[in-house]
């Protein structure tokens, strides 16, 4: 089993921000931190994808990108007239992403060459 994630590490607060900027820096952190426990407890692979990859703004149909600004809730496609939840879309993208694709006995297998990287799991 595979959890995608994106990357969305922020960059460290500058000197001077307080705490309200520590915090936030260790918000994602703490979060990555504790999915990566719970990975390795149920035996999952987290996958974290570059953060910069732009899974909400390409069709998953046609890999076309186009602008999308937050409010738009559909992804209707300009090239291919695909229209699709944009969050649906984004999370097929991020799978098509990490090359996740089934093998003969149903399981789920992740290629290599895609450009993320993958977090240790617990085999025993």
């Amino acid at each position: 089993m595979y959890l995608v994630l994106a990357n969305h590490n922020p960059p460290p607060s500058p000197p001077g921000s307080g705490a309200r900027g520590v915090g936030a820096d260790q918000g994602f952190y703490e979060f990555r931190r504790q999915l990566e426990y719970k990975c390795q407890w149920y035996d999952c692979e987290l996958v974290i994808v570059n953060r910069f990859f732009p899974s909400s703004k390409t069709c998953s149909r046609c890999g076309h990108i186009q602008d999308m600004p937050l409010n738009l809730r559909t992804f209707d496609c300009s090239e291919c007239g695909s229209s699709i939840d944009r969050d649906l879309s984004a999370s097929i993208n991020l799978r098509d992403e990490v090359g996740l694709t089934v093998d003969a006995c149903g399981r789920s297998a992740a290629d290599s060459s895609a450009s993320f990287s993958q977090t240790h799991t617990m085999s025993e």
